[in-house]
């Protein structure tokens, strides 16, 4: 961003910023612009040599900032310049992707842990241990709830930091997890073992999903919780392992956290499922993992292994189509694309069929109820999976 045009008398604006501490031109931020170009609104990058002169201009009014997307604020510190600039947005009148006091809500495990297990969501039996409690091992009581191995993490820790596995639930080992944060509360949660399930392609894959949450539509994928691996789940998978609960459960959390963008880890547990329970394949339960993910991981698979699938990561113009920006298209733009490689991969961009319904989408809120039904007919699936492939044919095989 042009730091004169902050510093200068006249009211400077921003359709939609990025809060991001590096101004990396990474294939995400590149696609994000171009689909604000096509729309004819200005996007900005407010990486850490600029946040805190535009957060001071934000608040003395010489900047507006119509949305911003925030990739990077480290919720519970006051003093961090992002958490500081979202709040600054919001209280000017900007719209925050998401909500910082939702998010900040939705960003403690344990806040989240009690929200979902009241509304009936499976998550794994827990033992929360508050910051002011002195450290303890698990009583004969807990033991028989959570077993004899158990996951440690903080409330507020993110990226798997400060996470121990496998760990006995005794004295030693919670007090030696507790040293990673003293300030910040813990879980302790039954270890689940995952089970394993074929894909598309007849390899076996852990069953172990993270779900991308955007405005409402749900895009599943395999994730590996070994080596972090991403790919998108097909049409065919979803069907021949029953695994329509992962759009039910990924719908719920979100209505209930209140957030409109990020993602969340599932697994299916290697073990019977109780009688009469509501989230279920094949006669195995599934649990909640990871509750919500507020900043989403949004590096392309052609610069970084472990990143999201092209074809699964959030599309930049859905997030501006849906973020509030209500600026068409300019004439004669058309619909935008969105190229599927990072930025000079050499591949020729897909032409998103616009118009196709995701059936991943759950219908507006203002749409009428729909009269309960069996699962979508044979046609409907294949029909679906024709517009996919033909939206897609020139970027390789993705659904069968």
């Amino acid at each position: 961003m042009d730091t004169i045009a902050i510093a200068s008398r006249t009211t400077a604006a921003v359709d939609l910023a990025v809060g991001q501490r590096e101004d990396e031109r990474d294939g995400f931020t590149h696609w994000l612009r171009e689909a604000c170009a096509l729309r004819g609104l200005k996007c900005e990058v407010l990486h850490r040599e600029i946040v805190a002169e535009a957060t001071e201009a934000v608040v003395a009014g010489r900047l507006k900032i119509h949305t911003l997307l925030d990739l990077t604020a480290t919720w519970w510190h006051e003093e961090d310049p992002y958490v500081q600039l979202c709040y600054a947005v919001k209280d000017a009148g900007g719209r925050v992707i998401d909500d910082p006091d939702v998010a900040m809500m939705a960003d403690h495990k344990a806040v989240t842990h009690h929200r979902l297990e009241r509304a009936g969501i499976p998550v794994p039996p827990t033992v929360v241990l508050r910051r002011w409690a002195p450290d303890r091992g698990l009583t004969p009581e807990e033991r028989a709830i959570v077993g004899d191995r158990v996951v440690i993490k903080p409330a507020r820790g993110w990226g798997w930091k400060g996470v121990v596995l496998g760990a006995r639930g005794d004295l030693e080992a919670i007090s030696t997890a507790r040293d990673f944060d003293r300030g910040d509360d813990f879980l302790v949660q039954r270890q689940v073992p995952y089970a394993f399930l074929p894909d598309d392609q007849g390899d076996t894959r852990p069953a172990w999903w993270r779900v991308f949450y955007l405005f409402g539509e749900m895009i599943p994928c395999w994730w590996n919780p070994e080596n972090g691996e991403y790919r998108l789940m097909s049409l065919r998978e979803l069907s021949m392992n029953e695994l329509l609960p992962l759009a039910r459960l990924s719908a719920e959390i979100g209505r209930l956290s209140g957030m409109d963008f990020f993602s969340t880890e599932i697994c299916l547990a290697e073990e019977p499922a109780m009688p009469g329970a509501q989230y279920q394949a094949a006669g195995r339960p599934f649990y909640v993992i990871d509750y919500v993910n507020d900043q989403c991981d949004v590096r392309c698979q052609s610069r970084h292994a472990s990143a999201p699938p092209g074809r699964g990561r959030p599309a930049p113009g859905r997030a501006v189509r849906r973020s509030g920006l209500a600026a068409p298209p300019r004439p004669g733009a058309g619909r935008p694309s969105l190229p599927l490689a990072a930025p000079g991969a050499g591949r020729r961009p897909d032409r998103v069929n616009q118009n196709f319904r995701s059936p991943w989408r759950r219908p507006p809120r203002r749409s009428p109820p729909r009269p309960a039904t069996p699962l979508r007919s044979s046609r409907f699936w294949n029909d679906a999976a024709a517009k996919i492939r033909s939206a897609s044919r020139e970027n390789g095989r993705l659904w069968r």
